[in-house]
C-alpha cells in the first residue's frame, strides 16, 4: 500500500498543477485522490498498522501542501497526531514519529498552511515533545521544535517561542545530567542550536551563550563524560573560533 499511496499523491499533485494551468478538465480529481489516500490510511490504522498510517498521513500532508489544498493539509496532520496520541506507546516510536512530524511541518512550502493553523500544529509538536517519556528524547524534541518558529524563507519568525523551546530543552537536559554525566552531549547539542539561531539573527540567543559555555565546561570536566562528547565540544569551539567575533570572543 505505501507505494500505491506515494504514486497517488504524485498523480494528485500533477492533476492539480494541470488544472491550475488550464490543461485538465478534471479539476475535482486531485481532491478525490486525496480522499482515497485518507480512506486508505484510515483503514491501515483500523487493521493495526498505526505507525505506518501515521507516517503516510504526514506524507499526504506534504503532498497536499505542494498541491495547494490547505484544509486537507491540516486534516492530514490532525489525523497523524490523533494516531500518535491514541496508538503510539513505545518510546522509540514516539520520538521517531514526532521527529518526522516536526520535519514534515518544517518542510512545508510557504503558504502550505494558514498562519493560525501552522501555529496550532507547531504548538502541538512542542507540547508532545515536552511530554515524551524519555527525558533525553524530550530534550531533543524541544530543540527540534525551536526550528518550527523560524523560517529562512521569511515566513514564521518568532524569537520568543524559539527561546522558550531552547530554555525548556536546557531544563530537561539538566535533569538528565543529574542522572548520568554522559548527557553532557545534550548541552552541546543545545549549544549548537543557540549558535545556529545567533548566526541567523535571533538576538536573544547570544545573551545565553557565555553562561551556557561555562556550564558545559564544568560538566564536561566530570568523570564519565564520553570521549565523543568531548570531541563534539572541541569541534564546536573550533567552529566558533573560525567565525571570528563575536562568537570567537565568547571563548576568551
Amino acid at each position: 500500500l505505501p507505494p500505491l499511496i506515494i504514486n497517488a499523491i504524485r498523480v494528485a499533485v500533477q492533476l492539480k498543477q494541470a488544472a491550475d494551468a488550464g490543461d485538465s478538465p478534471y479539476s475535482t480529481a486531485p481532491k478525490k485522490v486525496f480522499q482515497y489516500c485518507h480512506q486508505t490510511c484510515t483503514e491501515l490504522k483500523k487493521h493495526g498498522h498505526s505507525e505506518l498510517a501515521l507516517r503516510l498521513f504526514l506524507l499526504c500532508a506534504q503532498g497536499a501542501a505542494t498541491a495547494g489544498f490547505e484544509p486537507v493539509v491540516y486534516e492530514f496532520f490532525s489525523q497523524a497526531f490523533t494516531i500518535y496520541e491514541e496508538e503510539i506507546s513505545d518510546s522509540r516510536q514516539q520520538f521517531a514519529t514526532l521527529s518526522q512530524s516536526i520535519a514534515t511541518l518544517r518542510a512545508l512550502p510557504v503558504g502550505g498552511l494558514e498562519a493560525d493553523n501552522y501555529d496550532t500544529l507547531a504548538k502541538k509538536c512542542t507540547m508532545l515533545a515536552n511530554k515524551l517519556m524519555k527525558k533525553q528524547d524530550s530534550c531533543k524534541g524541544l530543540y527540534l521544535c525551536s526550528h518550527l518558529f523560524w523560517s529562512e524563507e521569511g515566513g514564521m519568525r518568532d524569537e520568543k517561542k524559539i527561546m522558550e523551546c531552547l530554555k525548556k530543552s536546557l531544563k530537561v537536559a539538566d535533569t538528565c545530567i543529574s542522572q548520568d554525566p554522559k548527557y553532557v552531549q545534550l548541552f552541546v547539542d543545545v549549544l549548537n542550536e543557540y549558535i545556529y539561531f545567533h548566526e541567523h539573527g535571533v538576538t536573544e540567543a547570544e545573551k545565553f551563550l557565555p553562561a551556557l559555555l561555562q556550564l558545559i565546561d564544568e560538566y564536561s570536566a566530570q568523570d564519565g563524560v564520553e570521549a565523543r562528547t568531548k570531541a563534539f565540544l572541541a569541534n564546536t569551539k573550533d567552529y566558533m573560533k573560525a567565525q571570528g567575533p563575536p562568537l570567537a570572543d565568547l571563548l576568551t
